[in-house]
C-alpha cells in the first residue's frame, strides 16, 4: 500500500431543493453549471443536502464517475436526502447508515416535538481509499430551520453518535452540512467546544446568499474535522453564469490530508 499522505478534496453542497419557485435559478436551469463545476473540480467526496428523489436520480445518471448514496428523511425514505457522492475510481464504501435527529433516531420520519414539520437526518458513510489501508467516516447533516432548541438537540445527537462510533472503532472523521445557524449562535456551542473536532471554515464569512442577494448573506455551512486531518485550500464554489448559480448556498470545498 502507498504510504504517501491520503489527499482528498471534499465538498459540502446544499443543492437547494427543486421547489419550482426560483425563476432563472430553478433546478432545471442550474443543472448544466452543477455538472460542469463538479466535472472540472473532480472532488473525491461531496456531501449533498436537500436532494429530492428526482434530483438524486439526476445526480446518479449525470455524475457517472461517482456512486451517490443516501436516503430521504421521511418515513418512506422519500423527500430530501442527505447524500454522499464518492469517486468510484479511488474510494470504496465499507458502511452506510442513517439516523433521524429525534428521541427515536432509528425510527424513519421521527422528529423532535419542538422542531419544524420536517424530519432531519444524518447520513454516515465509512469509506476507504483504494491505495490506503485505513478507513474514515463522513457525516452529512442538515439541522432544523425553525427552532434553536431542535438544532441544539440535533447537533448534540450527531456528536453523541460520532463519539460512540469513535469509541467502537476509532477512525478519522469529517462532519459537514448546513447547520442553519451562525458560528456564534449558542445552539452550536457543543460543536465548537467539542475537544475532538475543529472547524476549518472559520475564514469564510458567509455561505448562504439567496442567489446573489447581499442582504441575505449568512454563514450556515460548515466542515469539521477530527485531529488526524490537516486542511488547506478551504474555498467557496462561487460559479455563476448569466445570473444562474449552483445553488442558493455556496458549496464549501477543502483539500484534506491524513498520514494513515
Amino acid at each position: 500500500m502507498n504510504r504517501s499522505p491520503l489527499s482528498l478534496q471534499v465538498v459540502t453542497f446544499n443543492i437547494r431543493y427543486d421547489c419550482g419557485l426560483d425563476g432563472n435559478n430553478n433546478f432545471c436551469f442550474r443543472k448544466p453549471l452543477i455538472e460542469e463545476t463538479i466535472r472540472r473540480e473532480r472532488p473525491e467526496i461531496i456531501g449533498f443536502q436537500e436532494a429530492l428523489p428526482h434530483m438524486m436520480d439526476w445526480l446518479r445518471e449525470t455524475l457517472t464517475e461517482y456512486h451517490v448514496v443516501g436516503c430521504g428523511r421521511s418515513a418512506d425514505y422519500g423527500d430530501e436526502h442527505m447524500a454522499v457522492a464518492y469517486r468510484k475510481d479511488c474510494l470504496e464504501l465499507l458502511g452506510l447508515s442513517t439516523f433521524w435527529l429525534s428521541s427515536t433516531p432509528e425510527a424513519p420520519g421521527s422528529r423532535y416535538e419542538d422542531q419544524s414539520d420536517n424530519p432531519r437526518i444524518c447520513t454516515c458513510a465509512t469509506l476507504k481509499h483504494r491505495e490506503h489501508t485505513k478507513p474514515f467516516r463522513v457525516y452529512v447533516t442538515h439541522l432544523d430551520d425553525r427552532t434553536a432548541s431542535a438544532r441544539l438537540k440535533g447537533i448534540s445527537l450527531v456528536l453523541s453518535h460520532m463519539d460512540w462510533d469513535r469509541v467502537s472503532q476509532c477512525m478519522p472523521s469529517i462532519l459537514m452540512g448546513d447547520f442553519n445557524a451562525h458560528p456564534s449562535d449558542p445552539e452550536l456551542a457543543p460543536l465548537f467546544q467539542h475537544p475532538g473536532l475543529r472547524d476549518i471554515t472559520g475564514d469564510i464569512p458567509y455561505t448562504f446568499h439567496e442567489f446573489g442577494n447581499e442582504a441575505a448573506f449568512e454563514k450556515l455551512d460548515y466542515l469539521f474535522l477530527t485531529k488526524e486531518w490537516s486542511a488547506t485550500q478551504v474555498t467557496l464554489w462561487t460559479d455563476c453564469r448569466n445570473g444562474v448559480y449552483l445553488s442558493d448556498h455556496y458549496p464549501v470545498s477543502a483539500r484534506l490530508e491524513w498520514e494513515d
